[in-house]
């Protein structure tokens, strides 16, 4: 009698600790997605204030070099169109009014791209 319950006794711990895996693995799949993605929601929030602060001087500077590209181009197309508008006898040629286009271009390009680094993006 003794070995019999004993052996229902060693019966039943075993079948329940395999239900208690069981149910432990069960919960463990529906808890992880919710775990992994508030640990991956705080790293996402920490890398982009990383990145953000490191990225901050870079930017400054970049503004303020394209602000004095931007305000160059501004100078060389002005005189470029005087030239143009009020030539010398027969100053102006096909390669100025092609240089006057590439400089507009590149005039719009950097405005642009100050605006987009600006955080003003009107693309």
């Amino acid at each position: 009698m003794k070995d019999t319950a004993r052996s229902h006794g060693l019966n039943i711990s075993v079948s329940t600790i395999a239900s208690a895996l069981t149910v432990g693995t069960m919960v463990w799949f529906l808890v992880k997605p919710a775990v992994v993605k508030a640990v991956g929601e705080e790293l996402d929030t920490k890398m982009e204030q990383v990145v953000s602060a490191a990225v901050a001087p870079t930017n400054a500077a970049l503004a303020i070099i394209l602000s004095n590209g931007i305000d160059n181009l501004k100078l060389q197309i002005a005189a470029m169109e005087f030239e143009r508008d009020f030539p010398p006898e027969g100053d102006w040629s096909d390669l100025d009014a092609r240089e006057l286009a590439r400089l507009k271009n590149t005039l719009s390009t950097n405005q642009a791209a100050l605006s987009a680094l600006e955080g003003n993006d009107t693309s």
